[in-house]
């Protein structure tokens, strides 16, 4: 039975990328382990590895192809003793999705009768305490970050945001995407990995009046700076008999994701 070949995710935010490079062509015996050809995004290039044996069949995306969506099948592979010419590709070639026909939602018609039936209509919840009248605004909860951090650095200028690739990549989750081209480099700073030292400078940085924003990749590398975090930002007001406070925010994604190990999957808000 023929196998496909899925185009890999190399982080758990990658939707989609370029395959680069085919490093075997078909009609070429492939080997488990065998490297058979290149992606890239605009982060990291990786290596395709095959994790079964047989023939390349047939290449379904062509190298140099830009936007091929993370398990769309890039190829088929031939086992043994199958006729590479006749093989198909059973999963979505290209990653295309099939539209199939939109329901108008108006009626529905019975199979025997052919009589309309209407649709259930859905209940219509209110909240008293919001004013009659207000309009709402569909977004995502990474944009209601965003845009939550973006509201209070307009109104004060001394918050700022700093973290690994909270700057020039968007942010890893792109969280803190187009922040730096509203408030440049001064206020959104990207940092080196290292949770203990950055959480110590946006400590460091509370404590002399700026409101730092320190976004940890994910949460569970805020154990790195759990010294920081605990004996210096949340003691030091009660420990200066109130004279000394910090304004600080530290945060991130928490628990668990898909496609990434267990230390960036433990859920932190028994903590």
């Amino acid at each position: 039975m023929s196998v496909d070949i899925l185009m890999p995710a190399l982080s758990p935010t990658m939707e989609e990328g370029t395959l680069s490079k085919w490093l075997k062509q078909e009609g070429d015996t492939v080997s488990s382990g065998d490297i058979i050809a290149e992606i890239e995004t605009d982060k990291a290039t990786m290596e395709v590895e095959a994790v079964d044996e047989g023939v390349l069949a047939k290449i379904l995306i062509p190298e140099g192809t830009e936007g091929v969506k993370v398990n769309a099948v890039i190829a088929v592979l031939a086992e043994e003793g199958e006729d590479a010419a006749k093989v198909e590709a059973k999963g979505d070639a290209g990653g295309q999705a099939t539209e199939e026909p939109a329901d108008s939602g108006e009626g529905m018609k019975t199979e025997d009768t052919g009589d309309e039936v209407e649709a259930p209509k859905a209940a219509v919840l209110s909240d008293p305490s919001i004013p009659e009248g207000t309009s709402f605004t569909d977004t995502t909860v990474r944009d209601a970050l965003r845009d939550a951090m973006a509201e209070e650095m307009r109104r004060d200028e001394s918050v700022f945001v700093m973290g690994e690739e909270v700057a020039e990549y968007q942010g890893a989750y792109k969280v803190t995407r187009e922040l730096l081209q509203e408030f440049g480099a001064r206020r959104v700073v990207d940092t080196p990995i290292t949770e203990h030292g950055f959480a110590g400078l946006g400590v460091g940085a509370a404590f002399a009046g700026l409101k730092p924003i320190v976004e940890f990749m994910t949460f569970n590398f805020a154990m790195q700076a759990i010294d920081q975090i605990i004996n210096s930002a949340a003691k030091t007001l009660y420990m200066s008999g109130g004279q000394m406070g910090c304004p600080i925010v530290f945060r991130g994604p928490n628990g668990a994701a898909s496609r990434v190990g267990a230390q960036h999957s433990q859920d932190y808000s028994a903590w």
